[in-house]
């Protein structure tokens, strides 16, 4: 059985203006009800680098694939965001092996000095001071990548 625990609201107030890009209203709707939906903290060309990183990493896993023999189609002539569903729809086998490597054990897979420099990105922060009310931002390390594929539920989260 859980308890209920009463917890006071943290209010944005006059000295958190200078801290972050967050409106009043958007600060007030996250302690109200939970969550907040922040549009365009990120522009795409912020996005660009990590993407990038991202497409070489899965490039080089289905390329391994490819040499195995493993893989006879890599859709090489669609984008990153189109080719990996393209290869699942294909084989299944070979869509989970990319997947796996990007992933890793237990989540420890990709990580690059891109996926850093998005988490810890000035436009970030700033939005995420506004909800701490400090200029002090601490973060886990640990970072996941949970490819998202159409119509395959794996890579929801589940919170």
């Amino acid at each position: 059985m859980f308890k209920t625990v009463d917890a006071p609201l943290i209010r944005f107030n006059d000295k958190m203006k200078n801290l972050t890009s967050l409106s009043t209203f958007q600060i007030n709707r996250f302690f109200e009800e939970g969550y907040v939906i922040v549009p365009d903290v990120f522009n795409p060309v912020d996005l660009e680098p990590l993407r990038k990183s991202l497409h070489v990493a899965a490039a080089k896993k289905i390329d391994e694939l490819k040499t195995a023999g493993d893989l006879e189609n890599a859709h090489e002539e669609l984008c990153f965001d189109k080719q990996l569903a393209a290869i699942y729809g294909d084989s299944k086998k070979n869509g989970e092996a990319v997947l796996n490597y990007l992933e890793g054990l237990r989540g420890g897979g990709f990580h690059s000095r891109e996926m850093f420099d998005l988490i810890a990105h000035p436009k970030l922060i700033s939005a995420v001071r506004g909800l701490l009310g400090t200029t002090e931002v601490v973060a886990s390390s640990a970072y996941r990548i949970r490819p998202k594929l159409p119509r395959i539920g794996r890579g929801n989260i589940p919170w």
